[in-house]
């Protein structure tokens, strides 16, 4: 299959969770790629240059994400649901993707998870690779998660601010482009 710019694409069947998914995805990709790019469809089309800025800090240092400077006071609160302490919101960023780490490291990570019957326990690729290095690309903006009504129009088949539909590889699984 090619996508609308011509590249090889294969697409790989999802799974029950997000990390089930990306583990198929990623003992897919061929041994001779670099770096991979993970990316949900909860925040599409991450501007370019941000992308860019990723995929240059991962090459440096093996791992990069995309994140934005959390703006919202944040509080810790204990079992008892009262406020523990703030923490200090200059040092808070919020995780987006697309996550960027070179193929063999995040292998290792995801590999060792699964082993470890840990891989339900994290919420996005970083996470998992938490024993390597990873740095942090400024997005810009913080844009809020694709749900709901919205993400239901995109998975159908719909399009958002003019640009090309989600649906069919929402609908089939994984989509792995070759570059």
């Amino acid at each position: 299959m090619r996508s609308a710019h011509g590249k090889r694409v294969e697409i790989v069947a999802g799974a029950e969770s997000r990390q089930e998914s990306v583990w198929r995805a990623l003992r897919s990709v061929r041994t001779d790629v670099e770096l991979v790019l993970v990316h949900d469809a909860a925040r599409p089309f991450p501007p370019a240059a941000a992308v860019a800025r990723a995929i240059r800090a991962a090459q440096e240092v093996g791992g990069a994400i995309l994140a934005c400077p959390v703006v919202e006071t944040i509080k810790r609160v204990g079992p008892d649901g009262l406020i523990v302490e703030t923490p200090e919101r200059a040092t808070l960023w919020a995780a987006q993707t697309p996550q960027v780490f070179r193929r063999t490291e995040l292998l290792r990570a995801y590999r060792a998870a699964d082993v470890a019957g840990a891989l339900a326990r994290f919420t996005d690729d970083a996470g998992i690779f938490e024993g390597g290095r990873r740095a942090c690309a400024r997005r810009g903006r913080q844009r809020g998660e694709l749900q709901g009504d919205r993400f239901r129009r995109l998975r159908a088949g719909g399009t958002a601010a003019g640009r090309p539909a989600l649906g069919a590889a929402l609908r089939r699984g994984v989509v792995r482009g070759d570059t």
